[in-house]
């Protein structure tokens, strides 16, 4: 039984090449070494493999002292270069229409040393806001002030709230800051000449 199929499985690897590569039995050489094989190990292999070798290589057959068979297949000859695949789906829509834009406001005046300012840098028609920002700035007679803060608003007096924003608008169509800004140095009843600038920047393109 071990015989049998010791050469059934030389046998089934022996006739898948020759099927491929279509060669007759008694010509190929492969063939013949599998018949000097058998007629070495009369009661049949102990193993059959099969390796790959590179294209255009002869094919082996080698055999062990324990009758272990091993074939050396050559690979086939490249095939035809297949048809181009079907085109792919349109990507989703990006954004275009980069623009900026910006929005200032000046304060000359103001009964304590805290400046409540608001601006809003809107959109050309047909973008929406990416993104924004602000500058805030500060002159006391002419001169930059040494140091402003712009801090979220609390109440300057019972009857208003100012509240601190640095957000898109509601619609997404601009940017808005509201900020109150204090002059530090800077005294309500004093002669100082105070200026304070808010610039807000809006980034903006149109998006599908």
């Amino acid at each position: 039984m071990k015989a049998l199929l010791g050469f059934a499985a030389a046998g089934a690897v022996l006739a898948a090449f020759l099927l491929l590569h279509g060669a007759g039995h008694g010509s190929n050489p492969l063939a013949l070494a599998v018949a000097r094989a058998a007629t070495k190990c009369p009661d049949g292999f102990s193993s059959v493999s099969a390796h790959g070798l590179p294209a255009g290589s002869q094919p082996t057959a080698t055999l062990s002292n324990s009758c272990a068979l091993d074939f050396g297949i050559p690979a086939g000859d490249k095939g035809d270069k297949g048809e181009a695949g079907a085109a792919g789906a349109a990507g989703a829509p990006g954004i275009s229409g980069y623009t900026q834009t910006a929005a200032s406001i000046n304060l000359n005046s103001s009964k304590s040393n805290a400046y409540r300012t608001n601006a809003t840098a809107k959109c050309p028609a047909g973008e929406k806001v990416l993104n924004g920002g602000y500058v805030i700035g500060a002159t006391v007679n002419g001169v930059p002030a040494t140091q402003t803060t712009a801090v979220r608003a609390i109440n300057l007096n019972s009857s208003k709230s100012n509240i601190y924003r640095n957000e898109p608008t509601p619609d997404g169509n601009g940017w808005v800051v509201s900020a109150v800004t204090t002059i530090k140095g800077s005294k309500s009843n004093s002669s100082d000449r105070v200026r304070v600038t808010l610039k807000v920047t809006a980034n903006c393109a149109k998006v599908s």
